[in-house]
């Protein structure tokens, strides 16, 4: 998927007034500026109406990017939309820019919906765990603090969300989470 993080921008962070978050970047866009507000997507269960209500708030409460081409940094434009309270800066109040891999890092994680809380990201995540660690494939165990540190194993199953059981032989099938290992080859 090609993002629409536009990297030949500088991005910076931008701070928001209190749930001023959509009319910062609505402003904000009606300026000209590029805006990415990054999004979560929460599933609540109503009660008497007895349905899935799908809820989209802000990831990061009161903070949204803001690009500006490098050449005309316009932070007295910024500043003035409505809905925003400053730049992030140093202690001299000076923007420090975010570099737009971290920003395009962020869209890419928000379309792969890993912050997401519904029914449908956790399948996603689910075949995702499955696909990079099946049944069978060969692991090497990537805990440091750990005396299996080293240790290859073979992946059993997945639990569909966020832990992988894997066969050590005799020492067992403990339950491991995907950063404590790392896929070697398939089996």
């Amino acid at each position: 998927m090609k993002a629409v993080i536009d990297l030949t921008m500088v991005w910076y962070a931008v701070r928001t007034a209190i749930k001023g978050e959509q009319i910062a970047a609505d402003n904000l866009r009606k300026s000209g500026f590029a805006v990415y507000l990054p999004r979560q997507r929460i599933e609540r269960w109503n009660k008497r109406s007895n349905t899935y209500r799908l809820i989209e708030r802000p990831l990061l409460l009161r903070y949204l990017f803001v690009g500006l081409p490098p050449a005309a940094q316009h932070f007295g434009f910024v500043r003035a939309c409505n809905g925003v309270e400053r730049l992030l800066g140093d202690e001299a109040d000076h923007p420090i820019a975010v570099d737009a891999k971290d920003v395009e890092a962020i869209y890419l994680a928000e379309v792969d919906m890993q912050f997401d809380d519904t029914r449908a990201a956790s399948k996603h995540r689910a075949v995702s765990l499955d696909r990079q660690f099946p049944s069978g494939a060969t692991v090497l165990v990537n805990k440091l603090e750990n005396i299996l540190h080293g240790v290859s194993a073979t992946v059993v199953r997945t639990n569909g969300e966020d832990r992988i059981q894997i066969d050590l032989g005799p020492l067992g099938s403990p339950w491991v989470k995907p950063a404590e290992i790392v896929a070697l080859k398939q089996g």
